[in-house]
């Protein structure tokens, strides 16, 4: 019962260190560093899991996991308690490195109780953000969060130094190479079956079925990986597991079914249940020998773990990675399961421990799925002929300090009162960037309906905010070897007229001129010229630029130069390009034009006011 709980609270804390880490890798060191050095920074850090086998040989294995543990806990409390994005870097490292040291030490190979704590860890940690809103615990500033990590967090020190079965056996060497797929399961849970904006994305749907549907797949996986196994209901449900893991990628991704996830999550627990190796009585409590089995397995996994990773967010999100990932985890699963290990015996406590766990998992996915219903009506029209639209790079939610603060954006925004809100740079769940899904809390936290235009697989692109009934269609930029970028189009009914809206992001290169006239000519090619339209967003290219050309000589009119508020965009904290424009067509006559000063992104906003002919 002990080592159930023991291995939730560190799944849970670890895979909130492992997020800490790769988001501040990206926005602190990301920012100064190309994409080759970040990734042999995150390689060195995810490798040194090996040294964690010299360590058990020194000191042993209960001396090494009380080590580990005390510093995940120490750090996620230390973390959670500031906002220095610097802080957060080395914080989230050493939390990483803990983590990766109690794989070894500890959850790779006290069998399937603690296989049942990393199904029960993912159910807590979907449970925690949706709680919040899909925002990741260490990011949210509030009471509840700090609660969260303080209680996991001093519940992993009482039971590692309570014990918890860590002296009472070894591990057989053989056994231990299952614990290659626990990284890589843990990652599919945060790419895939933990991750809301992944799921409402690819299925299409609101919240409420989003939330429903993630919880419900922890949910049935904690469950499933709860169950003893014996005789023929192992081989069935072994077979169930590894099928069922490949269907349910192959409906959610290739047919686009979001209640799929149900089926992948639940399989996908249950396979990380067979995960860790089996503890053996036979061998010494000390556990020094067979040290380097688990270890070698370990730092092999979270390898592909970084490869992985690495992989589908410098490549734009190649499927072939969610494939391998699934084919690893499946393979792992199926090898555990067949291992001769008696499967432990269910008895009141750990019944009642394992419901309990349930129970935390269930309720807050299911109050956000029934109570969290948004008060938003849609308008056709306002009462006078003016509407007002901030155009705003929000930068992922990362201001100029490189610490997520989506709160800032939004006061930002509600300062000018808008109309519509066009945004440049919104994720939908990166796991390098929170793994928020920034769209759905925008429009929570500001009341507005949203459209979206996925540029970068299917969640991160444009998106623009508003309760006026509109139409909308994305167009993405056909420019391969660089960043995907788009255009999104949308038609807003505005009394009995419209305004049509164009919302570009274009490419930011130093050399990229001729990618961004390219770029241009589709959002002219998508304009043609017709009446009562706006572009507006972020054009990476400045005022005596042969893109900026391009746009005027097509008849279209700089707002912002026209309002004599021509100054530059960015960066907000030292002014020096002006790259964010509103073009608007001849027949649109602006009431005001502005780019205020705000340090809640790196970019200023673009505030426009305009008269519908």
């Amino acid at each position: 019962m002990k080592t159930i709980v023991l291995s939730t609270l560190i799944t849970l804390l670890g895979l909130q260190s492992i997020r800490v880490f790769v988001t501040g890798l990206l926005w602190v060191v990301g920012e100064t560093s190309d994409r080759v050095i970040l990734g042999l920074l995150a390689l060195a850090a995810f490798a040194s899991t090996i040294f964690a086998w010299p360590l058990i040989r020194l000191v042993g294995r209960r001396p090494t996991m009380l080590l580990a543990a005390s510093l995940l806990a120490a750090v996620r409390i230390a973390d959670q308690a500031t906002a220095n994005p610097v802080a957060d870097v080395y914080l989230g490292l050493v939390g990483t490195l803990a983590f990766t040291w109690l794989v070894v030490s500890f959850l790779g190979i006290r069998g399937r109780e603690s296989g049942c704590g990393l199904a029960a860890g993912m159910a807590l940690d979907v449970a925690a953000r949706a709680g919040f809103l899909t925002v990741d615990v260490p990011f949210a500033s509030s009471s509840a969060a700090m609660a969260i990590t303080l209680i996991s967090a001093v519940g992993v020190l009482v039971l590692a130094y309570a014990g918890s079965g860590v002296e009472s056996a070894g591990v057989r060497s053989l056994s231990s190479w299952t614990i290659v797929g626990i990284p890589v399961g843990l990652l599919l849970f945060m790419l895939v079956t933990g991750n809301f904006g992944q799921v409402s994305a690819t299925g299409g749907i609101d919240w409420s079925a989003t939330a429903a549907l993630v919880t419900a797949g922890a949910v049935l996986g904690l469950g499933w990986a709860a169950l003893p196994d014996a005789g023929r209901w192992k081989a069935v449900s072994t077979v169930a597991a590894v099928g069922l893991v490949i269907a349910g990628l192959a409906l959610f991704r290739l047919a686009g079914y979001g209640w799929a996830v149900i089926l992948l999550g639940a399989a996908l627990a249950r396979l990380l249940a067979w995960m860790p190796a089996v503890p053996d009585t036979d061998r010494d409590s000390g556990a020094k020998s067979a040290a380097a089995g688990p270890a070698i397995a370990g730092t092999l996994g979270f390898i592909l773990f970084f490869i992985f990773t690495f992989v589908f967010y410098s490549f734009y999100a190649p499927e072939w990675v969610l494939i391998a990932s699934v084919l690893v985890a499946a393979l792992a699963g199926l090898l555990g399961s067949l291992r001769r290990a008696p499967s432990p015996v269910p008895n009141r406590a750990t019944a009642s421990v394992v419901l309990v766990l349930l129970v935390l998992a269930i309720v807050p996915g299911a109050v956000r799925a029934a109570l969290d219903r948004p008060e938003i009506e849609p308008r056709t029209a306002s009462g006078t002929d003016t509407i007002s639209i901030v155009s705003y790079n929000i930068r992922q939610g990362f201001g100029v300090s490189s610490r997520w603060d989506l709160e800032a954006v939004a006061v930002e925004i509600e300062r000018h009162d808008p109309d519509i809100v066009v945004l440049q740079e919104v994720g939908r769940g990166w796991v390098i960037s929170g793994m928020s899904d920034q769209l759905l809390w925008l429009s929570r936290r500001l009341g507005m309906s949203a459209e979206f235009g996925s540029n970068v697989g299917e969640l991160w692109g444009n998106a623009l905010l508003t309760n006026f009934v509109v139409t909308s269609e994305n167009h993405r930029f056909d420019n391969p070897g660089r960043v995907p970028r788009g255009v999104l189009e949308t038609y807003v009914l505005f009394g009995g007229s419209g305004v049509r809206v164009l919302a570009p992001h274009l490419d930011h290169e130093d050399d990229g001129a001729p990618i961004r006239l390219n770029q241009i000519d589709t959002v002219l090619n998508v304009w043609g010229g017709d009446p009562s339209t706006l572009i507006i967003g972020d054009f990476n290219a400045e005022p005596d630029s042969a893109e900026y050309s391009r746009i005027t000589d097509a008849g279209l009119r700089d707002l912002l130069l026209e309002a004599g508020n021509a100054g530059p965009t960015y960066p907000s904290d030292d002014l020096e390009e002006r790259i964010d424009y509103a073009f608007a067509s001849s027949d649109l006559e602006f009431v005001r034009a502005e780019a205020p000063m705000s340090l809640a992104s790196d970019h200023l906003p673009v505030v426009v006011e305009l008269k519908i002919p």
